[in-house]
């Protein structure tokens, strides 16, 4: 290691040390206190003899001397051809340098502000949101094992080989050009869809580019229209931003739009291609409503596209977006679903006039993502990887998804009812009433399954309880063996709550 020590050894008291003790002895009481107040961790390895010289301005011996005391009451060991490493010291309850043991008092802050609040009181629970454990089976989760990792290594080397010393600056807020480029190509051939690159901004996901649009569009107390059920983040968003949201069922065409006449709203956020979590895809005709409404009413539409591919690659549906005559909708698209959620890589494309402020919230806030992702996604789209990729996806997918089924209603038999007309990464079923799917969502997750409950999608009374299953995480031999689990453990819940009930 060729750490600079010089701000640990400050804190030490080093530098400040006055007397007739010789500086080795300095040096070596100064790293003492340190190495046994744990401000070096056990096993750390210290920078050799003549780079701390060099960095303290000392001799080499004056440093190996103040080594060799250290060696000898066992705080650090030689090992040859390594260097000096930190010993494992037991008993660190004495720490001879006053200075260090520093004890911090509670004092008085500034009040959290109301938006800060806001998002505090909205960020609710949600049934194994941080869990880092078993992927079966979570929603939202493509085919993560046949990802192409040693395609994404190549590209990634090629990248730095031909890097210019230029590129290592500041980026472009919105993105970089060619992967902005090479997106709007994209969608011009998978989604029918036709926009100039400079309206594409490159974010991190679906969420990040719906914040950064509730920004630019809403003020505290703006009327927001959602879908019931919904994408819970997204209502938590706007929730946090105090926008007052109505709920509406937007893709059931017997919905009357008129009913939303009197709401003065400024925002329309749906999920048309792929309702989440229902699946159900809107109608052309009910598209096409909401357009002429947004029209009337001077409305921007969100529409969300998460997952494209998966609920268009059969039968394709022209989205909002395309059919939009008027510069009214902002269309948000994600690479997190199609190659694997930790890539946080996603886009948007928005109207012209709202270039300006997008550009300056991006730049006074989350700056831009790292070109060195860009430039990497950017090519796997441009040498074809993404198309082949996405084929062997949707391949894939589909012969896990019948898989699914078939062994989920061999083990279950009707005890639960699978919707399996849903398109997308995830299937929904549905329970008998007295199985309540929040209890049984963490009972599973407490063995390692991983489901949501469908009853949490629902903000109005109009709630179903279900669980929602994604199916194509892993491969057929393992999704067989977790659904045996499942069952067994669903069995096993059963037992344990009528046990409880009588």
């Amino acid at each position: 290691m060729h750490y600079n020590f010089k701000n640990l050894l400050f804190k030490g008291s080093f530098l400040q040390k006055e007397g007739n003790e010789s500086v080795y002895y300095k040096l070596f009481d100064s790293l003492k206190s340190v190495i046994l107040a744990k401000e070096i961790p056990d096993n750390f390895k210290l920078p050799p003899s003549r780079v701390l010289a060099s960095d303290l301005n000392l001799s080499r011996g004056t440093v190996i001397k103040a080594y060799e005391l250290l060696l000898i009451e066992k705080l650090i060991v030689s090992r040859q051809g390594s260097g000096y490493f930190t010993n494992k010291i037991e008993n660190t309850s004495k720490v001879p340098n006053k200075e260090l043991a520093t004890k911090k008092h509670p004092g008085i802050y500034p009040k959290i502000s109301k938006l800060g609040k806001s998002f505090i009181q909205n960020s609710e629970y949600y049934v194994g949101e941080n869990y880092l454990g078993t992927v079966c089976f979570r929603p939202g989760l493509p085919p993560l094992d046949i990802f192409p990792a040693a395609v994404w290594q190549k590209l990634s080397n090629q990248y730095w080989k031909s890097i210019k010393y230029s590129e290592l600056s500041y980026s472009d807020s919105l993105g970089i050009k060619f992967l902005r480029k090479n997106i709007s190509n994209y969608l011009k051939i998978y989604r029918n869809i036709d926009c100039d690159p400079d309206q594409i901004v490159v974010t991190s996901g679906s969420l990040h580019s719906l914040s950064l649009v509730a920004t630019a569009i809403l003020n505290p107390r703006n009327s927001v229209i959602l879908e019931n059920p919904t994408y819970k983040k997204a209502y938590n968003l706007f929730k946090s931003l105090k926008a007052e949201i109505h709920m509406a069922d937007l893709n059931d065409d017997e919905f009357n739009i008129a009913t939303l006449e009197d709401i003065e709203t400024k925002l329309l956020y749906v999920i048309p291609s792929n309702q989440y979590p229902s699946g159900k895809r809107m109608s052309l005709k009910r598209r096409q409503e909401l357009l002429d409404y947004a029209t009337s009413k001077n409305i921007l539409i969100v529409e969300d596209d998460y997952d494209h591919e998966f609920s268009n690659w059969e039968e394709p549906i022209s989205s909002m977006f395309s059919l939009d005559i008027n510069d009214s909708v902002v269309y948000l698209g994600t690479f997190n679903k199609l190659l694997h959620p930790s890539l946080r890589l996603g886009y948007m494309i928005i109207p012209k006039f709202m270039i300006s402020p997008i550009t300056a919230i991006s730049k006074q806030t989350f700056r831009f993502i790292s070109p060195n992702l860009q430039s990497i996604m950017a090519m796997f789209i441009s040498q074809d990887y993404l198309n082949k990729h996405l084929r062997q996806v949707m391949k894939v997918s589909n012969l896990r998804k019948d898989a699914f089924i078939e062994h989920f209603e061999s083990l279950f038999k009707g005890e639960i009812d699978l919707e399996i007309n849903n398109s997308g990464l995830h299937i929904i079923g549905i329970l008998k009433d007295h199985v309540k799917d929040f209890q049984l969502c963490n009972y599973l997750l407490e063995n390692d399954i991983h489901v949501h409950p469908l009853s949490s999608y629902y903000i109005e009374d109009k709630s179903r309880n279900g669980l929602v299953m994604g199916y194509c995480s892993v491969n057929k031999t393992l999704i067989r063996k977790n659904l045996n689990r499942m069952h067994k453990l669903y069995l096993n819940y059963l037992k344990e709550t009528t046990a409880i009930e009588s």
